[in-house]
Parts: C-alpha cells; structure tokens; sequence
C-alpha cells in the first residue's frame, strides 16, 4: 500500500510531510544548480574547479543528516 510506505518514509526519515516536502525541494534545487555548475566546468574545465565536488559532499552531509537549505 502506497500510503503505508510514504508513512513508514516519512517516520524512517524523521520528518512530518510538509518537511519531507522542503526538504526534498530543496535538495532538488540544490542538485538543478550542481548540474549547471557541472555541466559549464565541462565546457569551461578552468572554472569553477572544485565546486561540484563540494556542493555534492555538502548534500550527501545533508541527506545523512536530513537537513535542507
């Protein structure tokens, strides 16, 4: 039952909907900005050298943690 699982989620991760919801949102936004940052070092390697890498570390620190920005 879908329901039962999103419940079950929602307690594993420690948060009511609406907090799982900004969270979520969050972290996608974050993730959006990580690939454009990527995808212009791809283009441009000169820039923007380590700030994919940090920004990965500081949502994967996020996720464990279960905070958004």
């Amino acid at each position: 039952d879908i329901g039962a699982r999103a419940l079950s989620h929602l307690s594993d991760a420690g948060q009511n909907y609406f907090q799982h919801l900004w969270f979520a949102l969050g972290s996608a936004w974050w993730l959006l900005v990580t690939a454009v940052v990527c995808t212009l070092h791809a283009v441009l390697p000169f820039i923007l050298v380590t700030t994919t890498s940090r920004r990965v570390a500081v949502l994967a620190e996020k996720l464990e943690g279960g905070v958004a920005e």
